[in-house]
């Protein structure tokens, strides 16, 4: 699961295209090239800017891209969730045994705490694409 979240970044490609293609007020965050980071909402794009309702900036100027109006936290959530279900199952298949071989049956703890914990962690997962990132 790790090595896919390190694979994300490269999913962003140089597309400035998904940039144009944003409806207008739709909710960035844009980075500069100099660090710097601009939260508002899209007016227009075009082939050579995006235009916010702060100002408009130069692609050249623009280091990456967020949308932040679409939101994957359910998402994540339900992937973390369906990981747990997977990490209760070798759980209570490994030291379950053991513990019912002393008589108790800890089964529904193992899946409770694997699912919650799944995902808890999915649903922290960072949860608003790139969609521009400049190379």
């Amino acid at each position: 699961m790790l090595a896919g979240l390190a694979l994300l970044p490269a999913l962003a490609q140089d597309d400035w295209g998904r940039v144009t293609a944003l409806p207008a007020g739709t909710k960035v965050s844009v980075m500069k090239t100099d660090g710097s980071v601009q939260k508002s909402l899209v007016d227009a794009a075009t082939a050579g800017a995006i235009r916010l309702r702060t100002g408009e900036i130069a692609k050249s100027d623009v280091r990456r891209v967020v949308n932040l109006s679409r939101n994957h936290r359910l998402r994540n959530a339900l992937i973390g969730a369906a990981i747990g279900v997977v990490g209760g199952v070798i759980l209570d298949k490994t030291a379950g045994e053991r513990f019912r071989n002393e008589g108790n049956d800890v089964s529904a703890g193992f899946y409770g705490a694997s699912i919650s914990i799944g995902a808890v962690i999915g649903a922290l997962i960072p949860s608003h694409p790139v969609i521009y990132r400049s190379r």
